[in-house]
């Protein structure tokens, strides 16, 4: 399989063709190549996986937000200041989606950049609906971009050799960020606190959701680069087994019958030459590792 995104490289073909070639990736039945890359490309089919569902909810909330301020727009206290985090976060989108596709996986720097950035959308839109009834409830948009990026940290948490803890911090200064954007300057008539905290726990709840994803997915695929391994050193022993086989045939096998001649010949050969001839048979045949010495192969 040859894809057109190279991971880890920002050069190459437009980001859109690189796109394509992620989804073609992600949803291909097989995986051609060498066993050698089997492991490697397996990965790739994961990153680019992973990558397109984050992509997609992205697209999915990036609508949400289209439709609250446009239509609901009357419901916010400052609809100004909520049509301009809108466009922020299309923004913003645009520019994360060109380059995480770009590195073919989601990468923890621009994953933290974009908890920032949510973390200045969730001010927004707090002033947005500062006076607002039901900002805990989905006029807050934010709130599920948000937990996306959350999301989004935990599937990479265990892609690395060890855990990466910057996951976890970002989700809970997310968490503490919504809290803040929904509580400040204070909560309005008819908020509970119970439904914030509940709304906040969403963040750690789909982030530990998304490392038991990520766990499960790279203990899969340690499982497919055991069993490559495996696969790989019994087609080894076959390809030593075959070579021997040849030597044997080719080589040895007329040796062998020479001297098994030359033993047969009692009192015509001197006693010196048949054991001499002996030895030479048990020498050939300690070369294959599958036959007894002193047994022909």
């Amino acid at each position: 399989m040859t894809a057109l995104y190279a991971p880890r490289d920002t050069k190459g073909p437009p980001w859109s063709l690189r796109l394509v070639a992620l989804a073609r990736d992600a949803v291909s039945p097989s995986i051609a190549g060498s066993r050698a890359d089997l492991e490697r490309l397996t990965a790739l089919r994961i990153d680019a996986g992973l990558l397109l569902l984050i992509l997609s909810a992205r697209l999915i909330h990036l609508a949400q937000a289209t439709v609250d301020v446009t239509i609901g727009s009357v419901a916010y206290t400052h609809a100004l200041v909520a049509r301009l985090a809108a466009t922020g976060c299309v923004i913003e989108s645009v520019l994360l989606s060109v380059a995480l596709v770009r590195r073919g996986r989601l990468t923890v720097r621009l994953l933290i950049a974009d908890t920032v950035f949510g973390l200045a959308g969730l001010g927004l839109l707090s002033v947005a609906t500062a006076s607002t009834v039901g900002r805990t409830g989905t006029i807050d948009w934010m709130l599920p971009y948000t937990v996306v990026t959350a999301t989004a940290l935990g599937l990479i948490a265990t892609s690395g050799r060890t855990y990466d803890w910057w996951g976890a911090a970002a989700a809970l200064v997310l968490a503490g960020g919504y809290v803040a954007s929904v509580s400040l300057p204070r909560l309005v008539a008819g908020e509970r606190t119970a439904q914030v905290i509940g709304n906040a726990g969403n963040y750690l709840v789909f982030y530990l959701a998304a490392v038991g994803v990520s766990m499960v997915l790279r203990r899969q695929l340690r499982g497919i680069a055991a069993a490559n391994d495996a696969a790989k050193r019994a087609a080894s022993q076959l390809a030593d087994e075959a070579q021997w086989r040849v030597v044997a045939v080719d080589v040895f096998g007329p040796v062998l019958d020479l001297l098994d001649r030359a033993a047969d010949l009692a009192d015509d050969v001197p006693e010196a030459m048949r054991q001499e001839a002996d030895r030479l048979i048990e020498l050939i045949e300690a070369t294959n590792p599958g036959v007894e010495i002193g047994e022909h192969p």
